[in-house]
C-alpha cells in the first residue's frame, strides 16, 4: 500500500500530487466500469 500511496520517505507535494493523479485515475476508470456495466 505504501508503494501506490508514494509515501515512502516521508509525504511531500510530489507525491500528494501522484497519489491524487493515481486515486482520480481509478475512480474514473471505475465510474466507466459501472456505466458500461449499467451496474446502477
Amino acid at each position: 500500500m505504501n508503494y501506490f500511496l508514494c509515501t515512502d520517505g516521508g509525504i511531500n507535494s510530489d507525491n500528494f500530487n501522484g497519489t491524487l493523479d493515481w486515486l482520480f485515475s481509478i475512480m474514473s476508470g471505475f465510474d466507466e466500469y459501472l456505466e458500461g456495466e449499467d451496474a446502477i
